[in-house]
């Protein structure tokens, strides 16, 4: 005799074992759900489908012939026109439309603070232009500590706020009012953007 055994597990958790007998010679059928009889048929020879309920679930056990030989299924009916397939797809559609609605507003939010951050760095960007622009230079003194005949280049030091800043230039000739031949030791007059005091412009004043 063949025997199969399949466990179904409801939604809430209740687990209901099935039991299949098949005799053999006879055909005889004997099916069974938690030790408690489902349905008992004779001489079954050929391929048989057996439909039930488990509580609200239909159910089917299939009997299949190849052959000589015999395979068994049980089976789940989610597409049966019943009260527990209506609901089910009823409160599918619901958490469908809510994962929509959910992903939809994260959408919106994402591209609301996308949209904030982008509006905040241009406004802050516009603050520190017209910051900057409004802000007055002033001057300081700087010594010309290092003059390079070869790459033309003018090392300098001064300060400014009590910090103490170095500078270089590559030209040995600054343009102004008066054009003076950079040397060491000289004395000039920078100009200061106090947003960015590491940065000055050199400007000849005399000549020691």
């Amino acid at each position: 005799m063949a025997s199969c055994n399949w466990v179904y597990i409801e939604d809430k958790g209740v687990t209901h074992s099935i039991y299949l007998f098949h005799g053999e010679r006879d055909g005889h059928v004997l099916c069974t759900c938690n030790n408690r009889i489902l349905f008992i048929d004779f001489g079954i020879k050929e391929s048989k489908n057996y439909t039930f309920f488990i509580n609200q679930a239909m159910c089917e056990v299939q009997i299949k012939r190849k052959g000589s030989v015999f395979t068994y299924g049980f089976v789940i009916d989610d597409k049966a026109d019943t009260p527990l397939n209506r609901y089910k797809k009823k409160v599918g559609k619901k958490h469908l439309f809510q994962s929509i609605a959910f992903f939809t507003i994260i959408i919106i939010l994402s591209i609301a603070f996308s949209e904030g951050m982008k509006s905040l760095k241009d406004r802050m960007a516009k603050e520190k232009y017209t910051k900057y622009i409004n802000v007055e230079k002033t001057k300081s003194t700087a010594y010309v500590y290092k003059v390079s005949p070869e790459d033309q280049t003018i090392e300098y030091t001064y300060m400014y706020n009590g910090e103490l800043y170095n500078g270089s230039t590559q030209s040995q000739t600054l343009n102004g009012d008066h054009q003076l031949m950079i040397e060491e030791g000289m004395t000039l007059e920078v100009e200061i953007d106090p947003l960015a005091p590491e940065k000055a412009n050199l400007l000849p004043i005399y000549h020691q």
